[in-house]
């Protein structure tokens, strides 16, 4: 968790949460996001119960639950500003932001699926959340065509989305590695966002 030192002092202020990816952790959505998020907000970067969220041990049936509670956690201890509460995730966390941000539309002002794709959209909330999907096209852990399913799935049923698919890549490891440009993208996109 990262809380600034306005968060302290009780000034409200937006809330992110980061979702790891596989074989990731939380620290390693820290260092990418706190150089572009620069204090404005406060960043939460939960570890899934199961080290994976949805398929990791028996407890990852409480991640829906675990997640909503970090969030109200960070309500009942931090002056959040409920109408810019964001959340983005890499990889299996981007699938898991998915299906989240799809649910919950009337939590989340915003959402970032960060080399990820669609995890199927069911149970939407009545309000539809926008989406920024950032992938490269030779990504080796997640098939180009999920990110593009993500955003027809969306787009199809009313969300905003702002879609980024950089052509070619090494198709290698590195393509499926946070960087500074999703990064930064990300947060722009988010932090123009509020609930209305």
């Amino acid at each position: 968790m990262n809380a600034p030192k306005w968060a302290a002092a009780g000034r409200p202020g937006p809330l992110l949460i980061l979702l790891h990816g596989t074989n990731s952790r939380p620290q390693y959505m820290l260092y990418h996001f706190n150089p572009v998020v620069r204090g404005q907000a406060i960043i939460a970067a939960p570890w899934a119960l199961g080290g994976k969220w949805l398929v990791g041990a028996p407890e990852s049936k409480y991640d829906d639950e675990f997640v909503l509670k970090v969030v109200e956690w960070m309500k009942k201890h931090y002056n959040i500003m409920l109408n810019r509460i964001y959340l983005a995730g890499h990889s299996r966390g981007g699938f898991y932001t998915f299906r989240l941000g799809v649910q919950h539309g009337d939590l989340f002002a915003a959402c970032g699926i960060l080399m990820g794709g669609s995890s199927g959209y069911t149970d939407p909330s009545e309000r539809k959340a926008p989406f920024y999907i950032y992938i490269k096209e030779r990504d080796p852990s997640v098939p180009v065509e999920s990110a593009r399913r993500a955003k027809q799935e969306l787009t199809q049923n009313g969300h905003e989305v702002k879609y980024h698919e950089v052509p070619g890549g090494t198709g290698t490891a590195q393509d499926h590695e946070l960087n500074r440009e999703c990064c930064q993208e990300c947060w722009e996109f988010l932090r123009k966002h509020s609930i209305k």
